[in-house]
């Protein structure tokens, strides 16, 4: 398939889950708005901009080359099976060991070897991620069954 025909599909997909997303914010009630809601309707609009300015690119850019969805078929099997670890051990090991996890395996096996600053950075969108949405959104990641009831595990 074309990158054009691709991006322009997609694009048409997320706007339609952007109209749904904001849509499903319409039910929520007045004393929840100011938080959940507000950020889901912030989530929804910018995800039908960002794939109205996708629509915009593609028609004006001449991307007609082909696209090969995974040159590496090892590497792609790998992140499949990692993407999949990863939801599967959520559950029981929380969003800080489980994403840990994640993101140095993945960081590993796509070709950056350097261990400690692939911990570092591992750590830094960890505790970012961590920070944001439990602090800011005030909306609280999944905890370890594992380890009992610790606010970073």
């Amino acid at each position: 398939m074309a990158n054009k025909y691709l991006n322009i599909l997609l694009s048409l997909v997320f706007i339609i889950l952007g109209v749904l997303l904001y849509k499903s914010t319409l039910d929520l009630k007045t004393s929840s708005i100011v938080t959940t809601g507000f950020y889901i309707k912030f989530l929804a609009i910018s995800l039908i901009l960002s794939a109205c300015i996708e629509i915009l690119k593609s028609f004006i850019q001449n991307q007609n080359e082909k696209i090969d969805f995974a040159k590496d078929k090892k590497r792609f099997a790998y992140l499949i099976f990692f993407l999949i670890f990863y939801v599967a051990v959520m559950e029981y090991l929380g969003f800080s060991i489980s994403s840990l996890l994640f993101l140095s395996l993945t960081m590993w096996f796509m070709g950056y070897k350097k261990p400690v600053r692939v911990i570092i950075i591992s750590l830094i969108v960890i505790v970012f991620v961590q920070l944001l949405f439990a602090n800011i959104f005030e909306i609280p990641l999944p905890k370890s069954t594992i380890f009992g009831d610790s606010e970073w595990l």
